[in-house]
């Protein structure tokens, strides 16, 4: 199949999942690669115009394609992508960003961890893209991208005032990824912390600080390394499925094919039941928004 083919049938979908076409890509990687950075600076630039467009899928497939490439050249595109107004990117990618947008980071990771930083502090952001920056960095030091240290000293700063945020939601996953790091040495500050900003109890508290500190360092630093949520993209056909618009005519054909390819990389089947959206009412019937209330604990 030829480079031309290829774009003209991972531009927009039509509901038949493009395997020919993305197994073509991945043969022609150094070939197509330029092409789907293409697409990405498309999609930010007409962000608006395609938001609307469901069938228009081009930045779904580059950016899985480009982060199992590992191409560095997509990271400060994947980068000003997510920094567009919260609107647009969930409408482009929906739950991409709440369940493999660290990873697309980490996978892309060109060595300037200024970039991460920024998003994580820019409060313009979306605090669902800040947290998954935040994931990144764990997923960065599970595959041994950036030093343990690293990321304590700069979580330090962000407790003491590098992170300017009023929702609740966001201070949580740092006191989470804080805790998942092993809190040793951010006891003190987090200590401080917690005892002036109380965050409730649907989220991290003093007390789970303090019970991973009974645990030994290396036992807190194995979990993470086995922890599944923290990831890198190593097969773009894999992911891919999970985040093109719904058809019920296709999901019956295609799921086995999937579930074996995820029992293949040793990961958990895909569900099949229907995924709750973030603005719809939260199923627990507290009256909230989904992504206001259980959603922000997944």
């Amino acid at each position: 199949m030829e480079i031309q083919e290829i774009i003209s049938k991972l531009e927009y979908y039509d509901g038949t999942f493009p395997r020919e076409a993305l197994e073509a890509a991945i043969e022609k990687k150094e070939e197509i690669i330029p092409k789907l950075l293409e697409f990405l600076e498309l999609t930010i630039k007409e962000a608006e115009e395609f938001r609307d467009e469901t069938e228009f899928q081009a930045h779904i497939f580059a950016m899985f394609l480009l982060a199992e490439f590992r191409e560095k050249k997509a990271f400060p595109l994947l980068l000003d992508f997510f920094s567009l107004p919260d609107d647009a990117i969930w409408d482009l990618t929906g739950d991409i960003v709440t369940e493999s947008l660290s990873g697309l980071f980490a996978s892309t990771y060109d060595g300037d961890i200024s970039k991460i930083h920024q998003l994580i502090e820019n409060e313009d952001i979306d605090e669902f893209v800040r947290a998954a920056a935040l994931d990144s960095l764990l997923v960065l030091l599970k595959f041994d991208s950036i030093t343990r240290e690293s990321i304590v000293e700069y979580f330090d700063e962000l407790f003491r005032g590098g992170l300017k945020s009023e929702i609740i939601f966001l201070w949580s996953h740092l006191v989470e990824c804080s805790i998942n790091i092993y809190p040793e040495e951010l006891y003190e500050i987090l200590k401080e912390f917690l005892s002036v900003n109380l965050l409730g109890d649907d989220y991290y508290n003093l007390v789970d600080v303090e019970q991973a500190l009974e645990e030994d360092k290396e036992t807190v630093l194995q979990r993470l390394k086995e922890d599944d949520r923290f990831y890198l993209i190593d097969d773009a056909m894999e992911e891919i499925p999970h985040w093109l618009p719904e058809d019920e005519e296709i999901a019956v054909e295609t799921i086995e094919d999937i579930n074996k390819r995820m029992e293949m990389h040793g990961r958990e089947p895909v569900r099949v039941e229907p995924k709750i959206g973030r603005n719809e009412p939260c199923p627990c019937g507290s009256g909230k928004k989904y992504k206001k209330c259980c959603g922000k604990k997944s």
